[in-house]
């Protein structure tokens, strides 16, 4: 008599987005955001978010706390990260931010470093940024401040 056995392929879960984290090794990041639809990690099993800071105001730190750094996603339209969000997010989670800045696309278009002064820009844009050399040593642009008369900064990123 012959028996079958199945073939089954085991289930291969898909590649977690290209989120550049800012330390190594890369933590287990739950990444909550629309522009990235394909995070794979849960919150639950993740070591820290990536997401809007409204989204990180959402969660409840009895039931979930992260181990890393954060990643808080502004824009145009979320604004960057205040000193406030900032204190928020160390009394709440005791860990610190980093944040990045994307465009309406959701593309990744500036990111903070370990000196926290201002976020280096991919490309300059006028008006918005200082050329003083960042205190991590790494040269470029970087962005300072983001108000209500900056909107035109989407038609130059």
């Amino acid at each position: 008599m012959f028996s079958f056995r199945r073939n089954r392929r085991p289930e291969i879960p898909l590649a977690e987005p290209a989120l550049p984290y800012p330390l190594t090794p890369r933590p287990p990041i739950a990444i909550l955001s629309p522009y990235f639809p394909h995070s794979t990690i849960a919150l639950k099993d993740a070591k820290t978010v990536a997401a809007p800071m409204s989204t990180i105001r959402s969660i409840d730190r009895q039931i979930w706390s992260p181990d890393f750094p954060v990643v808080v996603f502004s824009s145009v339209n979320e604004g960057l990260a205040t000193d406030a969000d900032r204190d928020y997010i160390w009394r709440n989670f005791g860990v610190p931010v980093f944040e990045y800045f994307l465009s309406e696309e959701g593309k990744i278009v500036a990111r903070e470093c370990e000196a926290h002064e201002g976020l280096h820009l991919d490309h300059p844009v006028p008006g918005l940024v200082t050329e003083e050399q960042c205190p991590c040593g790494r040269p470029g642009n970087r962005l300072l401040r983001l108000t209500a008369e900056d909107q035109q900064v989407n038609a130059i990123i």
